[in-house]
């Protein structure tokens, strides 16, 4: 039996379909790369802000509470200018409970500076705990960058509305309680019930809210 030859108008209708999906194919191939792409950075922008997150969260929660000593705990924001500060940008110095660490010297209670650069990055630097200066010449400084990209850095404290007769507010010269506080004294005397951190990270505003367990004062809700 003889073959029967194609015709001309059948090899332009496979040559169209073999077109049509090849198209296709390529199109839901394109559209499933930047998909996965797209989630690749939403995914990889979420871990870094919640890895961020806990790593202030744990921070905030070493916070020492005020005691007699000022050389042994404070919790203020330093207004000094330095070119090593980007400037309007908010810092905070304080002391920490920086957990077990494999260098003796970073380790218990130390000093903390939360700070941007010029190049906006978020630094935490750390020195040891000033019981502890005696031991070193020069004294050490440990820098950890949290964030890079970084824009803007600005802080603010939370005091909970004053209760009558608690010994917990006594000598403590704070004129009006109950409010969120740009900056925060070394004459306050204590640390803030809450910290709120702002911060524009690639160009987005991201906000963060964090408890300080160690402070001197409640917050207490009426029922």
């Amino acid at each position: 039996m003889q073959r029967r030859p194609f015709m001309l108008i059948e090899w332009f209708i496979a040559i169209t379909l073999t077109i049509i999906l090849l198209s296709t194919t390529g199109f839901f191939y394109r559209y499933f790369v930047l998909s996965e792409n797209k989630s690749s950075k939403i995914a990889e922008k979420s871990f870094t802000l919640r890895f961020f997150e806990n790593r202030m969260a744990r921070l905030f929660q070493g916070a020492l509470k005020m005691q007699k000593s000022p050389d042994r705990s404070f919790f203020f924001t330093p207004e000094t200018p330095s070119p090593l500060f980007k400037s309007e940008a908010d810092r905070l110095l304080f002391v920490f409970d920086n957990g077990v660490k494999s260098r003796k010297s970073f380790a218990g209670d130390v000093i903390g500076q939360l700070f941007l650069n010029p190049d906006n990055q978020l630094i935490l630097a750390v020195w040891p705990g000033k019981k502890r200066w005696g031991d070193f010449d020069p004294l050490p400084v440990h820098k950890e960058v949290l964030l890079e990209n970084v824009s803007e850095f600005q802080l603010k404290f939370f005091t909970p509305p004053k209760i009558a007769d608690l010994y917990l507010y006594q000598e403590v010269p704070i004129e009006r309680w109950g409010e969120w506080k740009r900056g925060w004294e070394s004459d306050f005397k204590q640390i803030p019930a809450l910290v709120q951190l702002h911060i524009k990270w690639n160009e987005e505003d991201q906000t963060f809210l964090f408890p300080l367990l160690n402070n001197n004062q409640p917050i207490i809700y009426n029922y």
